[in-house]
């Protein structure tokens, strides 16, 4: 290995972008074979600052096409130009492209300097019109997109509050454990790439020995951390109308790779390097007891796991991730269909977070996605692959369904709504989700079918509303199909906690719901429970046993033919960081039922009954044309009566 030539570059864009130098090897300290990197910042710079980008046939096998024409049967043509989306990345989107048309705006200070495929690429997956040749097709080929920089000094979640777009997308992440990055050697222009582990290495290396652990047990405590940034993209998030898709992050499976060699052989000239660097490999990782970060060689510092192996592949989500009322999208293999899930790819992130919330939320095909490349004033179709791929496919088909609802309504749905609408009409094989595919891979058909049947009154409903801690409110609900079961969403924003957890503590299971409300389902005295994972057991089924008190997404799914009238409760618990009265907007996502707008308990006293005929007189009045609304009233009547009956 000692002969291993090393791979020249000339620069490392991310870097560069970002505002930072390039880690310098200084001076061996006297007495170690430890040698500081020097030009680099603290610790807690870095961590804050230092993002990592993650890096059509897709369009017609999630289904967007027959979303367009759900929509096309209601009068109604989608093509996205009704919204305008923010991408967020480490560079922004290339203008020059055609496929973007007047459409893209590059937001201050970021200039043509800024300008990436990584971002170009993104921008192209959400709303690039059709390439020449047409291979390459936007999921909303005439939105409007704002792209923003990501730097050392920008502050995306400052920068949501104004920035008047609908849905935003961030194919980005903190860096955590293991990564590649690339050192100055002194002179000649040339960087040479290095591992680096992201961590406080002897701190948490000493917690592990006085726990009686060992350095297998040893990861980076951000993975799944509620973080101080977590924190400000929420805050950000309940104040603006604004559905956050985020990339879960391709950090399961990386490891140290052994790439920087001493004693390797010049990539150019042959020359040995052995003596100048010392003879043995090492990677790059911050030390406490230095105060910096540090070449240390593997022989004296035994280099960590691979991400995730600490939790058998789970664990591996970036902090930035694991927002509460973002919508976190992992990938899956590019044959995923709305017929066929798609196998996982090897990279992508799995929860839980710390708190143990069902993360990520969704999936979306990743591999060997079409899109467009920045450079010059022709187009450039190229592949890309990992959860920044699977993002801006979600981040699009939201878009069309922002515009879907606004053109019925004329008015914004709520970013709640299209969070739940999207993972309620999301497909898995599973019964519930998991810490893989989250709620199952997104499917544009379906929600679509789902927006048709909102505009047509038939067999779903959504409500928008505010929750009273002083008034907890419940809704009735007639099942529309007795072979179908009744699918119920409820989704909030939540604030942040007032405190977050310690930078070191790893795996923190407290709770960091503010506002933590519960929804069940009931028909006559049976209940109906959210879906919960348990992050000690993060490969298990979810149960639906109890109520939920870590999530501010829960849904409720109930057995085929149980009842045709049933209650969704919604309570609450107060919490560490709530005792006190509040209201909390939230909305909830029906499928395969009707509200019926009823306060009475139905099964009191023949006074309910009085009122579902009363009801059935007015639909039948005012909408004649519902008649499965109608049809299943009057079976629910049927029912009570012998609910009545056999309880005299």
């Amino acid at each position: 290995m000692g002969d291993r030539k090393i791979p020249l570059l000339k620069t490392n864009s991310r870097l560069k972008l970002l505002g930072l130098p390039f880690p310098e090897i200084g001076e061996e300290l006297p007495g170690t074979k430890l040698r500081k990197i020097i030009n680099w910042p603290s610790f807690e710079e870095l961590q804050k600052n230092l993002k990592r980008g993650y890096s059509g046939g897709v369009r017609t096998t999630l289904g967007v096409p027959e979303l367009e024409t759900f929509a096309t049967r209601t009068g109604l043509g989608l093509t996205g130009k009704e919204v305008t989306v923010g991408i967020w990345d480490t560079g922004i989107a290339d203008t020059n492209a055609s496929v973007f048309g007047s459409r893209l705006f590059p937001q201050p200070p970021a200039s043509s300097e800024h300008r990436t495929a990584h971002a170009t690429q993104i921008a192209s997956i959400i709303g690039a019109t059709s390439a020449e040749d047409g291979t390459v097709q936007g999921m909303a080929p005439e939105v409007t997109m704002k792209s923003f920089l990501v730097s050392n000094t920008s502050e995306p979640y400052t920068e949501l509050l104004t920035a008047d777009v609908q849905v935003s997308n961030h194919s980005y992440g903190s860096a955590l454990g293991w990564d590649l990055t690339y050192t100055w050697d002194g002179g000649d222009g040339v960087y040479y790439p290095i591992d680096i582990w992201y961590g406080v290495y002897d701190l948490l290396y000493q917690d592990l020995i006085d726990a009686g652990k060992t350095l297998d047990d040893l990861e980076n405590p951000n993975f799944g951390k509620y973080t101080l940034e977590c924190a400000l993209y929420d805050n950000a998030l309940t104040s603006v109308n604004t559905l956050a898709v985020w990339a879960a992050g391709n950090d399961r499976g990386d490891s140290f790779q052994d790439y920087y060699i001493y004693g390797f052989q010049d990539a150019e000239t042959g020359e040995s390097m052995d003596g100048k660097y010392g003879g043995t490999s090492s990677y790059i990782t911050y030390l406490d007891t230095y105060a910096g970060w540090y070449q240390v060689p593997a022989s004296s510092f035994p280099p960590p796991p691979t991400d995730g192996a600490v939790d058998s592949g789970y664990d591996t989500m970036s902090d930035t991730s694991v927002q509460k009322n973002s919508l976190t999208v992992g990938a899956v293999a590019r044959a995923a269909t709305t017929a066929t899930l798609g196998e996982m790819q090897f990279y992508t992130a799995f929860g839980p977070p710390d708190d143990g919330r069902i993360k990520p939320d969704i999936v979306a095909p990743g591999e060997a996605i079409l899109a467009i490349s920045a450079g010059g004033d022709e187009d450039t179709a190229t592949i890309m692959s990992g959860t920044s791929a699977a993002a801006p496919l979600v981040a699009g088909i939201a878009s069309l369904l922002y515009e879907f609802y606004y053109l019925l309504k004329g008015t914004f749905p709520r970013s709640e709504t299209v969070k739940g609408i999207l993972l309620n009409t999301a497909r898995r094989e599973t019964t519930g989700p998991t810490y893989a595919y989250g709620y199952g891979l997104v499917d544009a058909e379906a929600a679509g079918q789902f927006m048709y049947s909102y505009s047509q009154k038939q067999k779903v409903d959504l409500k928008e509303a505010t929750y009273s801690s002083a008034d907890p409110p419940s809704f009735r609900v007639i099942k529309m199909d007795e072979t179908l079961p009744l699918k119920v969403i409820l989704v909030w924003k939540d604030n942040s906690p007032d405190v977050v957890t310690d930078i070191l503590a790893v795996d923190d299971r407290a709770p960091m719901l503010v506002n933590n409300l519960h929804l069940e389902v009931k028909t006559g005295l049976t209940t109906f429970y959210p879906w919960s994972l348990n992050p000690e057991d993060p490969t298990a089924a979810a149960t639906a046993t109890a109520k939920n008190t870590i999530d501010n997404v829960q849904q409720v799914i109930t057995p085929v033919s149980v009842s045709k009238v049933y209650t969704v409760n919604l309570s609450h618990t107060y919490t560490a960081f709530n005792s006190s009265p509040f209201s909390q907007p939230f909305s909830l996502i029906v499928e395969n039922g009707r509200w019926m707008d009823q306060t009475l308990n139905l099964l009191s006293d023949d006074a309910g009954v009085h009122l579902l005929f009363q009801r059935i007189a007015e639909l039948e009045n005012a909408e004649p044309t519902d008649s499965a609304t109608v049809e299943a009233l009057v079976s629910a009547v049927s029912e009570l009566l012998k609910f009545k009956k056999s309880k005299r």
